[in-house]
């Protein structure tokens, strides 16, 4: 019922007003290449997810998807060389390899480096940053406190700062209590003011099984925080292992513990 309304508007804009390019900025909303190729103005695709892991797509869903975006885009920005390599390993299969596209890294507002902390408590604070869900991986945080506990590191805390998925949230409460670590977890939801965290933290992790930019890692390195993540998409990209971090391989919980 809306559609026809907005459209109308909206053409009526992009005329009014002469728009040259159509820029949209989700690889899952089409609306603008719609508009697009109704007002027969340029269009820009910024593709920022991998929407396979995301959504759990079937091969003839991705192939739509796919297929819709180099079929009705002038130009596709990618935001990693991960999701470039990505979606090209889709284009290629259909041979479509003459595509316009630029790789563009997400910029970010940094703040000067405003790590001064001087606590010395004897307490290590882990800090993890973003939604508990399967894709974030989680659980290898679970799986280190044991190990830590292991090895006699009895003095340490990990802190879960983020959106909660209830099944997900479930799943790492039931592990944390049957390996007998839930009082070494600290849950926090999702927060807008990140900076008490960050400044708490003497270790930030990020344990992700899949990461199209890595938003947090950029801002825990212009913290100035020591930092682990796990090497995968843009993260790989980001960090260089033993320079401005450490990497470990998703799930492989000996390395993780090593780098702690």
């Amino acid at each position: 019922i809306i559609k026809p309304f907005q459209t109308k508007s909206l053409l009526n804009k992009i005329k009014n007003e002469d728009i040259k390019i159509i820029h949209t900025n989700s690889s899952v909303v089409s609306y603008g290449a719609y508009l697009s190729r109704k007002s027969n103005v340029k269009h820009v695709w910024h593709i920022r997810e991998n929407v396979n892991d995301m959504f759990d797509q079937s091969l003839k869903d991705m192939d739509h998807h796919i297929t819709t975006i180099t079929a009705k885009a002038d130009c596709i920005i990618f935001i990693s060389k991960s999701i470039k390599d990505y979606f090209f390993s889709y284009v290629e299969e259909k041979k479509q390899t003459n595509l316009n596209y630029r790789l563009i890294y997400n910029g970010l507002p940094l703040k000067p480096n405003s790590n001064t902390s001087n606590r010395d408590d004897g307490l290590l604070n882990i800090v993890s940053f973003g939604t508990l869900y399967k894709i974030k991986g989680q659980e290898d945080l679970v799986k280190l406190a044991e190990q830590l506990q292991n090895k006699l590191i009895k003095n340490f805390k990990i802190h879960l700062v983020g959106q909660q998925k209830q099944e997900y949230t479930r799943y790492l409460k039931t592990k944390m209590k049957e390996l007998e670590v839930s009082d070494k977890f600290e849950f926090h939801g999702y927060k807008t003011e990140l900076e008490p965290f960050r400044s708490l933290a003497d270790i930030e992790v990020i344990c992700s099984r899949n990461e199209a930019f890595g938003r947090v890692a950029i801002e825990a390195l212009n913290h100035g925080n020591p930092l682990i993540v796990t090497s995968v998409g843009g993260l790989d990209e980001i960090v260089e292992h033993n320079k401005n971090g450490l990497k470990y391989s998703p799930g492989n919980i000996t390395e993780l513990f090593r780098n702690v």
